[in-house]
């Protein structure tokens, strides 16, 4: 192997090992209580992530920053909706884009599969 290719190798698997192998990481599913701390601190550091997983982490055992911005974006997406008005409904579905664009825009069909499951709810 040329030098390139050991160096990238060597910081590989220092990363591997910082990141996801190394004992003292938290394998464990996130708590209820990890999830509402991330919430605060995430205002409180903003998007540093880095500083989140430091805060979070207790004792010996340590979250990874990757494992704290994944556990929040998961919180974050399966949280529960707020009740819409009908109004509010209304000028959502006319944001939507017609089923032949869903495809080129993942977003956008997960907020079409939404709105199909309230039914009625969207008629004028």
């Amino acid at each position: 192997m040329n030098q390139t290719r050991e160096g990238i190798q060597e910081k590989s698997v220092e990363l591997a090992w910082r990141n996801r192998l190394h004992p003292a990481i938290n394998k464990s599913k996130f708590s209820n209580e990890e999830i509402a701390q991330l919430h605060i601190f995430r205002n409180e550091y903003q998007k540093s992530w880095v500083d989140i997983a430091r805060a979070l982490s207790s004792g010996e055992m340590r979250r990874t920053p990757l494992q704290c911005l994944t556990a929040y974006q998961k919180a974050e997406f399966e949280a529960p909706s707020f009740p819409h008005s009908r109004i509010e409904k209304l000028k959502l579905a006319k944001l939507l884009p017609s089923d032949e664009n869903v495809s080129k825009a993942p977003m956008k069909a997960k907020i079409l599969e939404f709105f199909k499951g309230m039914g009625s709810s969207l008629k004028i």
